[in-house]
Protein backbone atom coordinates (compact mmCIF):
# COMPACT_ATOMS: atom_id res chain seq x y z
CA UNK A 1 0.00 0.00 0.00
CA UNK A 2 1.32 3.17 -0.67
CA UNK A 3 -0.04 5.33 2.13
CA UNK A 4 1.87 2.65 4.45
CA UNK A 5 5.49 3.21 2.19
CA UNK A 6 5.19 6.89 2.78
CA UNK A 7 5.00 6.24 6.38
CA UNK A 8 7.50 3.88 6.88
CA UNK A 9 9.72 6.31 4.99
CA UNK A 10 8.69 9.56 6.33
CA UNK A 11 8.51 8.24 10.25
CA UNK A 12 9.91 4.69 10.70
CA UNK A 13 6.19 3.47 10.83
CA UNK A 14 5.68 6.25 14.07
CA UNK A 15 8.87 6.23 15.60
CA UNK A 16 10.41 9.15 14.57
CA UNK A 17 7.81 11.99 14.85
CA UNK A 18 10.29 14.92 15.96
CA UNK A 19 12.21 16.83 18.33
CA UNK A 20 11.51 20.22 17.33
CA UNK A 21 9.05 22.56 18.87
CA UNK A 22 6.76 23.19 15.98
CA UNK A 23 6.13 26.44 16.90
CA UNK A 24 9.63 27.72 17.69
CA UNK A 25 10.98 26.17 14.63
CA UNK A 26 8.82 27.52 12.14
CA UNK A 27 8.86 31.20 13.64
CA UNK A 28 12.82 30.81 13.13
CA UNK A 29 12.74 29.85 9.93
CA UNK A 30 10.10 32.40 8.97
CA UNK A 31 13.11 34.93 9.07
CA UNK A 32 15.42 33.40 6.72
CA UNK A 33 14.80 35.44 4.04
CA UNK A 34 15.26 32.89 1.78
CA UNK A 35 11.79 30.98 2.69
CA UNK A 36 10.03 33.92 4.72
CA UNK A 37 6.80 33.87 2.93
CA UNK A 38 6.08 30.68 3.17
CA UNK A 39 7.49 30.09 6.77
CA UNK A 40 5.55 32.41 8.01
CA UNK A 41 2.09 31.36 6.87
CA UNK A 42 3.14 28.22 8.08
CA UNK A 43 4.00 29.30 11.44
CA UNK A 44 0.41 31.10 11.57
CA UNK A 45 -1.50 27.70 10.53
CA UNK A 46 0.32 26.11 13.11
CA UNK A 47 -0.83 28.58 15.74
CA UNK A 48 -4.18 28.18 14.07
CA UNK A 49 -4.56 23.93 14.29
CA UNK A 50 -3.41 24.68 18.71
CA UNK A 51 -6.20 27.40 18.79
CA UNK A 52 -8.02 25.18 17.41
CA UNK A 53 -7.29 22.38 19.83
CA UNK A 54 -5.94 19.89 17.20
CA UNK A 55 -2.61 19.81 18.83
CA UNK A 56 -0.90 21.40 22.45
CA UNK A 57 1.09 23.99 22.17
CA UNK A 58 4.70 23.06 22.36
CA UNK A 59 3.94 19.68 19.76
CA UNK A 60 6.59 18.47 18.47
CA UNK A 61 8.32 18.13 14.89
CA UNK A 62 10.54 17.95 12.28
CA UNK A 63 13.33 20.73 11.92
CA UNK A 64 11.41 22.28 9.43
CA UNK A 65 7.52 22.23 11.13
CA UNK A 66 6.61 18.96 9.39
CA UNK A 67 4.61 16.57 12.10
CA UNK A 68 2.02 13.83 12.97
CA UNK A 69 2.35 10.47 11.27
CA UNK A 70 2.24 11.52 7.91
CA UNK A 71 4.66 14.72 8.59
CA UNK A 72 1.83 17.09 7.26
CA UNK A 73 3.31 20.78 7.04
CA UNK A 74 0.41 22.88 9.01
CA UNK A 75 -1.06 24.50 5.72
CA UNK A 76 -1.68 20.99 4.21
CA UNK A 77 -3.20 19.90 7.80
CA UNK A 78 -5.59 22.99 7.59
CA UNK A 79 -6.33 22.08 3.75
CA UNK A 80 -6.58 18.21 4.47
CA UNK A 81 -6.74 16.80 7.51
CA UNK A 82 -9.81 14.24 8.25
CA UNK A 83 -11.40 13.04 11.64
CA UNK A 84 -11.09 9.62 10.34
CA UNK A 85 -12.58 7.85 13.65
CA UNK A 86 -15.29 10.39 14.44
CA UNK A 87 -14.14 11.41 17.71
CA UNK A 88 -14.30 15.26 16.87
CA UNK A 89 -10.85 15.97 16.57
CA UNK A 90 -7.96 15.45 14.02
CA UNK A 91 -5.16 13.88 15.69
CA UNK A 92 -2.07 12.89 13.50
CA UNK A 93 0.07 12.71 15.63
CA UNK A 94 -1.30 9.62 17.82
CA UNK A 95 -4.53 8.52 15.84
CA UNK A 96 -3.72 6.29 13.09
CA UNK A 97 -7.42 6.27 11.68
CA UNK A 98 -7.15 10.16 10.97
CA UNK A 99 -3.70 9.71 9.89
CA UNK A 100 -4.16 8.06 6.77
CA UNK A 101 -7.66 9.20 6.38
CA UNK A 102 -5.74 12.18 6.01
CA UNK A 103 -3.37 11.36 3.95
CA UNK A 104 -5.80 9.80 1.97
CA UNK A 105 -7.76 12.92 1.65
CA UNK A 106 -4.60 14.81 0.49
CA UNK A 107 -3.92 12.51 -2.36
CA UNK A 108 -7.32 12.58 -3.83
CA UNK A 109 -7.26 16.74 -3.89
CA UNK A 110 -3.45 16.47 -5.76
CA UNK A 111 -4.73 14.02 -8.47
CA UNK A 112 -7.80 15.89 -8.76
CA UNK A 113 -5.55 19.19 -8.95
CA UNK A 114 -3.48 17.86 -11.49
CA UNK A 115 -6.24 16.09 -13.72
CA UNK A 116 -7.75 20.16 -13.67
CA UNK A 117 -4.42 20.95 -14.90
CA UNK A 118 -3.72 18.80 -16.88
CA UNK A 119 -7.06 19.23 -19.26
CA UNK A 120 -6.17 23.14 -19.08
CA UNK A 121 -2.05 23.20 -20.12
CA UNK A 122 -0.27 19.74 -18.86
CA UNK A 123 0.28 18.84 -15.26
CA UNK A 124 3.54 18.85 -13.56
CA UNK A 125 2.95 14.71 -13.00
CA UNK A 126 3.45 14.62 -16.71
CA UNK A 127 7.12 16.23 -16.94
CA UNK A 128 8.32 14.71 -13.88
CA UNK A 129 7.36 11.25 -15.77
CA UNK A 130 8.59 13.17 -18.88
CA UNK A 131 11.68 14.49 -16.89
CA UNK A 132 12.31 10.98 -15.80
CA UNK A 133 12.86 9.03 -19.10
CA UNK A 134 15.15 12.05 -20.18
CA UNK A 135 17.08 11.76 -17.81
CA UNK A 136 21.30 10.61 -18.29
CA UNK A 137 21.13 8.80 -14.80
CA UNK A 138 18.74 6.00 -14.13
CA UNK A 139 15.86 6.40 -12.24
CA UNK A 140 13.45 3.48 -10.95
CA UNK A 141 9.43 4.07 -11.37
Amino acid sequence: DVLTAVWGLVTAYGARLGDFDMVRALATLAYDPRRARFFRAQALAALKIIDRGDLPLGAKSSWAGAFGQMQFMPETFLRNAVDGDGDGQRDLMANLDDAFQSAGACGARMAARCRSRRSRRGCSCRRARRDRRSSPIPIST
